[in-house]
């Protein structure tokens, strides 16, 4: 990766993650070019066109992925027919193209665009891919221990980014003006235009605005870096822990209405618990499971839910997914737990298990589950044959046709999960 030159463009084609590590990672903004996105905008398009069909009659509260539809500074409650649907008898919408022009005719002079968050957990195939392209940086930055918050952004559109956080933008579809600036520094701004096939990074600290006024397509991966952040979810994680020790019936806490406090009282009772609670040994284990996950998924969160498959059959072929990992966490009391793709699960820790996970790790050859799921005595474990499965649920283990040889040059699968 070269420079960055006068117009804030880097000159190769490729990106160098551990040169950009070096050169730019919570230091400077970077314009650089990038060899392909993670999605295409075919791909992405046809991911926001299934997300948002239940939303076309109202938006659903409270869920994920969940959408936004602003026209000019007014948030449309229930958007309808504003939502791209490809389709439509009219086929107007089928692409991009079509349905920019279509929503710039319905929206006038002013910007009307669509934001999902957390559109990847939606789909295996996108997440993975996202993921991927993550998991070449972290190895030289390491993982980040809050996780990311990814949005699809689709229209003539503005956004303000949290200074606080880092910044991926990737232009799928159209032009972006940037313009950004280091908080509380008098330098002037970086003002670029990116392209689909172009990264900007923006490190914490820097303020970032973006405006589209052509349409664009655009998938923004924010990573908090605020210290009150990472507070919160451990308080969160301790207050969830305590919850079902002090309240053990499940009724909802209740304080007296003329306000009167006592020694029972559900908030002292809380605080009086929670120092206990931080140092026990509980508490930690759950920070490191909620690590582990959080590693295996790259900081991706929320991950794809678990898929549904036939069992494994000892004479399946099976290979790790590509770009997944298994995650092994040491417990106490015999017990390990695996994080795949941000699943986790507790197994029975053993050299059996653990000479599993390394052969499935080190190499992505086909393997027979009959040959890696054998006992000292040579009888199938069974134990080891449900992990499988579970990490086949994980989106983290490729099926192929029992008949295909090992040594295939391009086997079929017959399920890729991952």
């Amino acid at each position: 990766m070269a420079a960055i030159n006068d117009s804030g463009r880097g000159v190769p084609a490729t990106i160098e993650w551990g040169r950009f590590a070096a050169e730019h990672w919570q230091r400077s903004p970077a314009l650089l070019p990038l060899s392909a996105a993670p999605l295409s905008a075919d791909e992405a398009f046809a991911l926001i066109d299934a997300i948002v069909r239940p939303f076309r009659t109202g938006l659903r509260f409270f869920a994920l992925p969940a959408l936004k539809f602003r026209v000019g500074d007014t948030e449309i409650r229930a958007p309808g027919d504003l939502l791209p649907d490809r389709e439509a008898p009219d086929r107007v919408d089928a692409t991009i193209a079509g349905y920019l022009q279509r929503l710039g005719a319905r929206g006038g002079d002013d910007p009307a665009w669509l934001e999902i968050d957390q559109p990847l957990m939606a789909d295996v195939a996108a997440w993975s891919a996202v993921r991927d392209f993550l998991q070449d940086l972290w190895r030289h930055t390491g993982v980040p221990v809050q996780s990311i918050l990814a949005q699809l952004a689709l229209g003539r559109y503005q956004h303000e980014a949290d200074c606080s956080a880092a910044v991926f933008l990737l232009p799928l579809y159209g032009d972006v003006d940037v313009a950004i600036e280091e908080v509380g520094k008098p330098a002037a701004p970086c003002a670029w235009t990116a392209s689909a096939g172009d990264l900007v990074y923006v490190p914490g600290g820097w303020r970032l605005r973006e405006c589209c006024a052509s349409g664009a397509l655009v998938l923004r991966l924010t990573l908090p870096q605020a210290e009150e952040a990472l507070v919160r979810e451990v308080r969160e994680l301790a207050i969830a822990m305590m919850q079902p020790v002090l309240h053990p019936d499940g009724a909802t806490p209740m304080v007296p209405v003329d306000g009167t406090v006592g020694p029972q009282d559900p908030l002292d009772a809380l605080v009086r618990a929670l120092p206990e609670c931080v140092r026990g040994r509980d508490f930690e284990t759950a920070l490191q499971v909620t690590w582990a996950a959080r590693r295996s998924a790259c900081a991706l969160e929320p991950v794809p839910s678990r898929a549904v498959h036939a069992p494994l059959q000892a004479d399946d072929r099976i290979h790790l997914a590509l770009g997944t990992r298994i995650v092994s966490l040491p417990m106490t009391g015999g017990v390990a737990v695996w994080a795949v793709n941000g699943h986790v699960f507790a197994m029975r820790e053993g050299a059996a298990g653990e000479s599993l996970r390394r052969r499935l790790n080190d190499t992505n050859e086909p393997v027979r589950v009959g040959d890696v799921c054998r006992s000292a005595d040579g009888a199938s474990d069974t134990g080891l044959v449900e992990l499988l499965d579970r990490v086949h649920a994980a989106h983290g283990l490729v099926r192929m046709s029992p008949d295909i040889r090992a040594d295939a040059r391009a086997p079929a699968p017959v399920d890729a999960a991952g």
